[in-house]
Order: structure tokens, then sequence, then C-alpha cells
């Protein structure tokens, strides 16, 4: 009817296949942003991992809902309606452009440095560790496709420490500690 919309999008004197094509066209232009340590921005197209509209039939199920001879009411009532945007991709594709960013590759990875006791200045000190760049994939794995999952546009490995490969032994391990102590 007219005055009906459907997840803000003015659907009036449509019919279900036209609002499914309308949802569907939303997302093909689909990206998501990837950022990692020490790397650009990087970016995953939706049509690379075959990112796609899937119908849930919910707004078939609203036309079918709409009594004939209440069309007149469309003419001076607006309604709102909300329904399921689901999508669907390639999961594979989705782990292969991972393992193809620059921040997946060998040569733009450092790894992390452990922390260690040293001698400076007169005393001894610990050394905290460094981070480094290195990936783990498996965890970038998740968490990048969380982000696509939920439909985001962009995601930050930085913000997930368990994204990367961590330093075996950290500033705060006690063998480090009882050897600052000892003096060694």
């Amino acid at each position: 009817f007219e005055g009906t919309w459907i997840n803000g999008v003015n659907c009036s004197q449509m019919t279900a296949a036209e609002v499914e094509n309308l949802f569907k066209q939303k997302f093909e232009n689909y990206t998501i942003e990837v950022s990692a340590r020490d790397q650009a921005p990087q970016t995953i197209s939706g049509a690379d991992i075959s990112y796609q509209y899937l119908s849930t039939g919910e707004v078939l199920k609203l036309l079918k809902q709409q009594k004939p001879n209440e069309w007149i009411k469309g003419l001076y009532e607006q309604k709102s309606y909300t329904v399921s945007e689901n999508t669907g991709y390639n999961r594979t594709q989705l782990q292969e452009q991972l393992k193809t960013l620059s921040c997946a590759q060998a040569e733009n990875q450092t790894e992390p440095e452990n922390a260690y006791v040293a001698y400076q200045n007169g005393q001894f000190v610990i050394v905290p560790e460094t981070v480094g760049s290195k990936l783990n994939i498996k965890e970038a794995y998740k968490v990048l496709n969380a982000a696509v999952d939920a439909g985001q546009t962009s995601v930050n490995f930085s913000d997930t420490p368990e994204a990367y490969v961590n330093a075996d032994v950290t500033q705060d391990d006690p063998a480090l500690q009882s050897a600052l102590e000892a003096g060694v």
C-alpha cells in the first residue's frame, strides 16, 4: 500500500520482489576495511567473499497481511515495519582474502620479543617485551568473521591482542622477577 515503509525505505506501491531487490542492492557494494599493526588499512569487497542478501520471506508475509479493502488507509496513514536483513557469504573465500592482505604476509610481520633482565646504569632492570606484528591467523580470522557476520564496515586487529602472536616471556613473568631479585 501507499505509505508503507520497511527498514526505513519507502516501499509504497512495490511488489515483495521489488522490495527484496532494493535490499539486495543495499548489500551489493559491501566492503570491510581491515586495519592492522604497522600496516595501511586494506579493503575486502563483498564480491570477493560472495556477500549477498538472503531473503527470509518476511517481506512477502507483510504484503500478504495487508487486507485489500484497507488500501485507502495508506493514503493518509504511514506504516513502518522492520524485517531482518540476513546476509550470507563464503567463509572459505573470507579466509583466503585474509591470507592475501599485506598484514598476513611474512615479510610484513615482526616477531614479538621476550622481556629480559639487563644491566643498565649500574643496576639490573627488566626490559619489557615488544608486541610485534605477527598475526595469529586463526584468531585474526575469528575477529574478521565476527565483524563480517555483524555487517561491520571496518575492523581493527589491534583492538584484539589475541589476533597477534604474543611474546612467551612478559615483564610480569615470575621467573623474570626472581632473576631480577637474585641480581642475575
